[in-house]
């Protein structure tokens, strides 16, 4: 049976590792139901998912990356024109 070391760690045996299929570097989740705790592998977007955040469907530029660049490209072009006058 594992046990905690001194940096509250613990070892996740490797028949567990190997069920569901993490190792090492793996992000893990630690959710307590009533008195016991599960370890789950931690959940990850998609690369898909993960794209349509940052750029929006299908690359279309509408994404909120894009919309953040808009907003500071727009408040760089506001100061240079304070700065003309």
């Amino acid at each position: 049976m594992p046990t905690l070391t001194t940096k509250s760690q613990v070892t996740i045996p490797k028949a567990v590792r190997e069920r569901l299929g993490i190792g090492p570097g793996a992000e893990v989740e630690f959710v307590v139901v009533g008195d016991h705790v599960e370890v789950r592998p931690a959940a990850r977007p998609s690369p898909q998912a993960l794209g349509q955040h940052l750029f929006g469907r299908h690359g279309s530029g509408h994404g909120r990356l894009s919309s953040e660049r808009k907003a500071i490209l727009k408040e760089r072009l506001r100061a240079q024109h304070r700065a003309r006058r």
